[in-house]
């Protein structure tokens, strides 16, 4: 019998040989469904965070519209004033002394010689009379109308 008893230890052996070659498997407990409070809070919490990235963007592109406009009004700000300084040049050399005598020339007028010059010799004092202003009211209005014209038109 003793021959019995190693033959088992021997199958005892190659079990425990066998158990310990075997990968070791757990088991895993399934997860619970998800509740539908959670399914809706989760919801609700992807649509705000979607619409704040959408009202974010919607704020960007109507920043990047305002400031392209602004580039533009610049734009013509800088051609309006180089417009104006050439204006302003332009205005300057036709005021000009040489310019004032060119188109003189070009109407024919010359400068004046002396013997074109005559002196009249006044031998009376020389006073001059002022009428008496008149005080109807038309005459103020009309004198104040001829100011405003002479104003408008320089």
């Amino acid at each position: 019998m003793p021959k019995n008893t190693n033959v088992i230890r021997r199958v005892d052996n190659e079990q425990v040989k066998k158990q310990s070659i075997r990968p070791h498997i757990k088991k895993v407990q399934q997860t619970q469904a998800v509740s539908k409070s959670k399914l809706i809070k989760v919801s609700a919490c992807m649509f705000y965070v979607v619409a704040l990235c959408i009202i974010l963007i919607y704020g960007k592109v109507q920043l990047t519209d305002i400031n392209n406009e602004l580039q533009e009004l610049k734009t013509e700000y800088t051609e309006v004033e180089s417009e104006r300084t050439r204006l302003d040049t332009e205005l300057s050399s036709l005021v000009s002394l040489k310019s004032v005598e060119q188109r003189a020339k070009e109407l024919g007028l010359t400068e004046v010689k002396q013997s074109q010059i005559d002196y009249i010799v006044v031998s009376e004092n020389n006073t001059v009379e002022v009428a008496e202003e008149s005080t109807s009211f038309m005459d103020k209005l009309t004198e104040w109308y001829h100011q405003i014209k002479e104003y408008i038109l320089g």
